[in-house]
């Protein structure tokens, strides 16, 4: 599934100008916020992961404080998720993707990803039961459409997906979604996935 928040929402500009789209706003805090929220990119590019989680964190408090549009704020939260997975703090993790959730299905956000990224999130602690339970939901909100964009991708998700239903002894449902999979990489044959999957667990060792 094409990554949502990438093409949507996470590049520097689309991530800065969505902090002030609002009235009423504290440009003092959305002005820090906007600050923080570059260095969370940037760390992440840089594979500095525990200095990405505390600038994302940062900027998402002060996207709050200053009255930041919803969106912006799910997005900044999302992404403090993604960077907490990564350095094996899993609560912290969970507790932030569940509010950029409740946030973008508040405010019409990109419900997709949030799904996606909390299952594959508990995926990676191989807690398939909690896993298949986002898997479905995100499977449930994409649209065809948004499907083929990224069919690789998608592909990608249907297989861990499959995966999770196999490990809790769903092998029909299981069946059924890797049947799927397969007639999207078939149909695709020159195609590639347009998603770079977070790295939950992979920088454990990351804690200044």
């Amino acid at each position: 599934m094409i990554n949502v928040r990438v093409v949507m929402k996470t590049t520097a500009v689309l991530m800065m100008s969505a902090l002030m789209l609002v009235s009423c706003a504290n440009p003092i805090n959305l002005n820090t916020a906007q600050r923080y929220a570059q260095g969370c990119l940037e760390f992440q590019h840089q594979g500095e992961w525990w200095k990405a989680r505390q600038a994302c964190g940062r900027a998402a408090v002060n996207a709050e404080l200053g009255g930041a549009n919803p969106q912006a704020i799910a997005v900044l939260w999302y992404e403090y998720g993604r960077a907490s997975g990564v350095i094996c703090d899993y609560p912290e993790a969970n507790k932030a993707l569940e509010k950029s959730l409740e946030l973008d299905k508040a405010n019409n956000g990109a419900v997709i990803m949030d799904y996606f990224e909390l299952a594959r999130l508990h995926f990676d602690q191989k807690l398939f039961k909690e896993a298949s339970i986002y898997y479905r939901s995100g499977v449930a909100a994409t649209p065809k459409e948004l499907m083929a964009q990224d069919p690789i991708g998608y592909a990608d998700v249907l297989g861990e997906y499959s995966e999770a239903l196999k490990q809790i002894g769903d092998v029909e449902s299981s069946e059924k979604v890797i049947s799927e999979a397969r007639e999207l990489r078939s149909s695709n044959p020159n195609a590639n996935s347009l998603t770079k999957r977070t790295p939950y667990g992979k920088f454990c060792d990351q804690k200044s």
